[in-house]
C-alpha cells in the first residue's frame, strides 16, 4: 500500500510540473489517478506523417479522391487525419491502385508519436475515428518499429455512428468481426521515450484523438474513453488474456442403425470457446478405421485420408461468437464396411494450452446390420492346462480361439488376464502387457482356429482365477470368454497356511509319536530331504578328514624345525 502511494504520489507530482509532456512537434498530455495513467493526444500531431495522411480541418479544400465529406465539425480541436486517396469505399469496389488494404501492418503509410512512458507495462490502445462504411474502419498499431499481434486488426464497427472510440480488435473475445472491447494494446518494456504507431488496414479511414492507457487498479476496474475527452472507470474486471483456449467438438449423425453397405452422414462442429484466446497448430481427426469399418464416401475441403482416419488441418482458430456464430462447421459421408456395433470416434488437437480438454473427443455408434452372411461366431477354451500348480515352477497354459462363422472374424483381440501373485514368464510374440495381456490378429477364417501357448508361474501358495476373451469387429454376439481355477502349493511340499499343531489352534503337540498324527509329505517329497542329509553329511566328513591333514603336515612341519634347532647348536 506504501508503495502505490508512493509511486501514486511521484506520478501526480510529475503531471502537475510537466501538464503537456513535449515531443518532436507534437503532445501527449499525462493523466494519473488512483485506476490508471492515461497518455492522451491528437492524431494529427505526429512527430512523422506519410503524405497519404492528409491533414484534415474546416479550411481544407474538397479532396479529388475523398468520397466522403469533411468531418471536422465534430472532431476533437477541429482537426483530424484520414487516409487518402480513398480508392475502396464499397464491398464491390477493387482494390486501387493504390494500395488499399493492408491486411498485415509494415508496407502501409505510417504515423509516429515518439513520447515519454512514465511506467513500463500493458497499455490499452483506444483511438477515435469516423467510420462511413465496412471498407474504411480498419487500423494497425505498433511501438517502437514492431507490430505485435495484440496491435492488429483494429475493427470500428460503427458507421454511420460518427466519431466514436474503439480498442476492438477484429475477430476477438468472441464477438464477430467486431470484436471484444481491450482487445488493442501494445506492451512497454521499459519507462521513458518510446515512438508509438499507426498505418491503416484499410484506406479512407479517419482518425481523430488516441488515448494509451495502463491500469493501476489491479483488474478491479475497466476504465475505457467517452465523449471527446474524458475517461470512465467502472467496477469489474478483464478476463485475462493468457494464451490458454478452449477448443471443442461435438458430432451428429443421420442414423443410428443402418444395413452393411449402407452411408451415415457424419456433421461436426468445432469450436474454440475461449473469449480471446487463438488456437494454433488445429487438427480434427475423424472416423478412425477408415479402409476396414468405413469407407470415406465424401470428404470435407481441407481433410483427406490419412492412414485409418480422416484428417483436417485447420491451422489458426480464433475464438468464435456466442451462439453458432463463428463455429466451424464440417460433413463427411461414410460407407459402412463391417456388420456390428461401429463407432465414430471425433477428436480435436492443438499445439496451444487447453485448458479444458474434457470437450476434446466426441464419440457416435452405429448399428450395421445384415442377413448374417459376414459376421463370426467365436468360442474359446483353455486346452492342456494341468490345475494343480507348484509354486515358482512355470506351467503351460494353452488358450484356442475358434471360429464356427459364417464370415470370417475380423480385428481379433485375444485377451487374458492374471491375478495379483501369478506372472506372465512366457509371452507369445503376438502378445503385449503385463497383467492385462492382449493378442491381436487380422482374421480367423470360417472354421479355423488359433493356439496361444502362454507360460505362468505363480510366486505362492493358494487359489487363483486365470480369465481368457475373445472379440472380433463382426462378432455375432457377445465376446467369447472362459477361465479356470487353479490350486497351488509351496514347493517344499508343506502345507499352504494351516497350523502346524494337531489341533489348530498353533499350542504344542503332546508328544505324542503316534504316526497316524503326523502329516504325511508326498514320497517324491521324502526322498529329497533324504538325499539332502547324505549329501550335508559327506560333506561335513570331507571338511574333517581335510582339516586333519592339515594338522598332520603343521605337525610333522614343527618337529622338522626342532631338529633343525638342535642340530645347529
Amino acid at each position: 500500500m506504501v508503495l502505490r502511494i508512493s509511486r501514486l504520489a511521484c506520478l501526480v507530482a510529475y503531471a502537475a510540473i510537466v501538464q503537456m509532456a513535449l515531443i518532436s512537434g507534437a503532445s501527449a498530455e499525462l493523466r494519473v489517478t488512483d485506476d490508471y495513467i492515461a497518455l492522451v493526444f491528437e492524431a494529427e500531431d505526429g512527430d512523422s506523417r506519410a503524405e497519404r495522411w492528409v491533414l484534415m480541418n474546416s479550411s481544407t479544400p474538397e479532396q479529388e479522391n475523398d468520397p466522403d465529406a469533411n468531418h471536422s465539425d465534430g472532431a476533437s480541436g477541429g482537426a483530424y487525419i484520414e487516409m487518402l486517396p480513398d480508392m475502396r469505399v464499397t464491398h464491390d469496389d477493387e482494390f486501387g491502385p493504390p494500395t488499399a488494404i493492408w491486411h498485415e501492418p509494415g508496407d502501409g503509410p505510417e504515423v509516429h508519436y515518439t513520447m515519454n512512458f512514465p511506467e513500463a507495462g500493458r497499455y490499452y490502445v483506444h483511438i477515435r475515428a469516423y467510420s462511413t462504411g465496412t471498407e474504411d474502419n480498419g487500423i494497425h498499431v505498433g511501438i517502437n518499429d514492431t507490430w505485435p499481434d495484440s496491435g492488429k486488426k483494429m475493427q470500428f464497427c460503427t458507421a454511420g455512428l460518427e466519431w466514436q472510440w474503439s480498442g476492438r480488435q477484429r475477430d476477438s473475445g468472441g464477438a464477430g468481426a467486431c470484436g471484444a472491447d481491450k482487445t488493442i494494446w501494445i506492451t512497454v518494456e521499459e519507462p521513458g521515450e518510446q515512438t508509438f504507431m499507426i498505418t491503416p488496414r484499410e484506406d479512407g479511414f479517419e482518425a481523430d484523438r488516441v488515448m494509451l492507457i495502463k491500469d493501476l487498479s489491479n483488474n478491479t476496474r475497466i476504465c475505457s474513453p467517452t465523449g471527446s475527452d474524458d475517461v470512465t472507470c467502472v467496477n469489474g474486471s478483464l478476463e485475462n488474456i493468457d494464451d490458454v483456449v478452449d477448443m471443442a467438438v461435438s458430432s451428429t449423425i443421420d442414423q443410428t442403425q443402418v444395413e452393411l453397405g449402407a452411408s451415415v452422414v457424419v456433421s461436426i462442429v468445432v469450436r474454440n470457446n475461449d473469449g480471446y484466446d487463438r488456437a494454433s497448430n488445429v487438427m480434427l481427426s475423424v472416423a478412425e478405421g477408415v479402409g476396414t469399418l468405413w469407407n470415406a464416401v465424401g470428404i470435407s475441403e481441407g481433410c483427406a485420408v490419412d492412414g485409418s482416419a480422416i484428417t483436417c488441418d485447420l491451422g489458426t482458430v480464433y475464438p468464435s461468437s456466442p451462439g453458432d456464430e463463428g463455429d466451424i462447421e464440417f460433413e463427411f459421408t461414410l460407407e459402412s464396411l463391417r456388420s456390428g456395433e461401429l463407432e465414430i470416434p471425433v477428436s480435436i488437437d492443438t499445439s496451444s494450452v487447453d485448458g479444458s480438454q474434457n470437450n476434446d473427443d466426441a464419440n457416435k455408434s452405429v448399428d450395421v446390420t445384415d442377413d448374417g452372411s459376414t459376421l463370426s461366431a467365436l468360442s474359446l477354451q483353455l486346452a492342456d492346462t494341468n490345475l494343480a500348480w507348484i509354486s515358482d515352477v512355470e506351467t503351460r497354459v494353452v488358450a484356442i480361439a475358434s471360429n464356427s462363422g459364417p464370415g470370417d472374424a475380423t480385428d481379433v483381440v485375444l485377451s487374458i488376464s492374471v491375478p495379483a501373485g501369478l506372472t506372465m514368464s512366457t509371452l507369445p510374440t503376438e502378445c503385449t502387457g503385463n497383467t492385462e495381456i492382449q493378442c491381436s490378429y487380422e482374421t480367423i477364417a470360417v472354421d479355423s482356429q488359433i493356439s496361444l501357448d502362454f507360460g505362468i508361474t505363480p510366486a505362492a501358495a493358494g487359489l487363483y482365477s486365470v480369465s481368457v476373451g475373445a472379440k472380433a469387429s463382426n462378432l455375432n454376439g457377445e465376446a467369447a470368454a472362459s477361465s479356470i481355477i487353479v490350486s497351488v502349493e509351496d514347493a517344499d511340499g508343506g502345507d499352504t497356511g494351516a497350523d502346524a499343531g494337531g489341533d489348530g489352534t498353533g499350542s504344542e503337540t503332546d508328544g505324542s509319536t503316534d504316526s497316524s498324527t503326523e502329516p504325511s509329505a508326498p514320497v517324491a517329497n521324502r526322498s529329497s530331504t533324504g538325499a539332502m542329509l547324505w549329501c550335508t553329511l559327506m560333506l561335513l566328513a570331507l571338511a574333517l578328514y581335510m582339516r586333519q591333514i592339515h594338522l598332520s603336515r603343521v605337525g610333522r612341519m614343527e618337529l622338522v624345525r626342532l631338529a633343525v634347532g638342535r642340530n645347529s647348536s
